[in-house]
């Protein structure tokens, strides 16, 4: 199994290590580069700023040609 991106405590954003660990491994496989903040959604980060979750609320949301959406980080100024 790949290593996890977080070492030591799991994301906010995740209920638990175990299913940080499970979308650890199926990122792995799913994406060349992948963090837990760029395979966000807009609802999913919306509900995390509400319950006050969200580690990286400056994420935006672009959506790809095929309509895939991905969070990325704002380009620095």
């Amino acid at each position: 199994m790949r290593k996890p991106i977080f070492i030591g405590a799991f994301p906010a954003c995740f209920d638990s290590q175990q299913q940080y660990d499970d979308w650890a491994e199926m990122a792995h496989y799913a994406y060349a580069v992948a963090g837990p903040c760029t395979d966000c959604t807009p609802y999913f980060k919306t509900k995390m700023q509400f319950e006050h979750r969200c580690e990286n609320p400056d994420i935006i949301f672009k959506t790809k040609d095929g309509g895939e959406i991905v969070g990325k980080f704002p380009e620095p100024m």
